[in-house]
């Protein structure tokens, strides 16, 4: 087994990541409470 290396991460990310409004934003607070909610929910499970 070999180890991913930092570009084959960053490629596999940019293919898979998922749309998330605080991944849009640098406001710390919006982050905050985005992270919340999303741990309040059942956000992404089925």
């Amino acid at each position: 087994m070999t180890l991913a290396t930092n570009d084959d991460l960053l490629a596999w990310y940019a293919d898979n990541a998922r749309d998330l409004p605080w991944r849009r934003t640098h406001d710390p607070y919006a982050i905050l409470v985005s992270e919340v909610m999303v741990q309040a929910s059942s956000w992404g499970r089925p």
